[in-house]
């Protein structure tokens, strides 16, 4: 008898007020950023993301001494600037692998993703809380170095042009956040696909890598639409990042990028109707 009034007393369900959606999506996003934050491997890759920027700002300086000694720097800062952001997306690859691969994937083996998705957090803005996450991470990572060597640019260089210097700006700006939801949406769909963290990573830096290889070897085999090289995700961002930033090319790589994004977003939002299932099936 005293055990049931015991049990009957001690529990009480709650029927407080619950937060609202956006406030639970914005604690799903925080939990996903701090969860890569204390990622040491995660760490190390955004400091790695750092060096190309150091070793350009050096070469600037440098050619600057050699500048005033009669030799030009013209086309010489936008070729140090597009070399300095193919080499941040390819570290930025690797950041991608190491910050989502166990977005959903983690939590999939630990049955951690019932806690979110037994109430308080639908399905799609669960995804979409996480891949916010990977991707604004992306884009800091890509961003971030670029825009200081820009900032580096007008400090050092002489009459510096500055409708070149803000269109430098701008497309350091878009292609951080072209990188960061293409490389951080297709990541965060591999991790919906596994229990096992390392799995989604492999098969993202083998998508990444493997696609330019197999093009090339295309490439060697016959003649191959230019177009249809950029199959290949490396050709991809080296022709994207040369249309951003010197004006080379026509606009096809932004709306392959577009395309890559748009068809990945719709594999996420059809793989959402299926999570609350695999969280339960183990």
């Amino acid at each position: 008898m005293s055990g049931g009034r015991i049990n009957r007393d001690g529990y009480r369900h709650y029927t407080g007020a619950l937060l609202s959606p956006e406030s639970r999506f914005w604690v799903v996003f925080e939990q996903q950023l701090f969860w890569v934050i204390r990622n040491r491997r995660a760490r190390l890759l955004l400091l790695v993301a750092l060096a190309p920027m150091v070793v350009s700002v050096i070469a600037l300086m440098a050619r600057m001494g050699g500048d005033a000694a009669g030799f030009s720097t013209d086309g010489f800062v936008e070729e140090m600037l597009k070399g300095m952001l193919i080499a941040e997306v390819h570290i930025g690859a690797f950041i991608a692998a190491a910050a989502g691969s166990g977005a959903v994937a983690d939590e999939r083996r630990t049955n951690a993703m019932l806690l979110y998705l037994s109430r308080p957090v639908c399905e799609r803005r669960y995804l979409l809380a996480k891949g916010l996450a990977v991707a604004s991470l992306l884009f800091v990572a890509i961003a971030l170095p670029g825009l200081l060597f820009v900032v580096a640019d007008i400090m050092v260089v002489a009459n510096i042009n500055l409708a070149m210097t803000g269109r430098h700006a701008l497309g350091i700006v878009a292609l951080g956040a072209l990188v960061g939801t293409a490389f951080g949406s297709t990541v965060l769909l591999f991790s919906t696909l596994a229990k096992r963290a390392a799995y989604p990573a492999l098969a993202w830096l083998a998508l990444f890598y493997f696609s330019g290889m197999l093009v090339g070897m295309a490439g060697l085999a016959g003649d191959l639409d230019n177009n249809l090289s950029m199959l290949a995700l490396p050709i991809l961002i080296h022709r994207l990042t040369s249309w951003l930033v010197e004006g080379v090319g026509g606009p096809a790589p932004l709306f392959a990028a577009l395309c890559w994004i748009a068809l990945v977003l719709g594999l996420l939002v059809w793989r959402s109707g299926r999570l609350r299932k695999l969280a339960v099936l183990r």
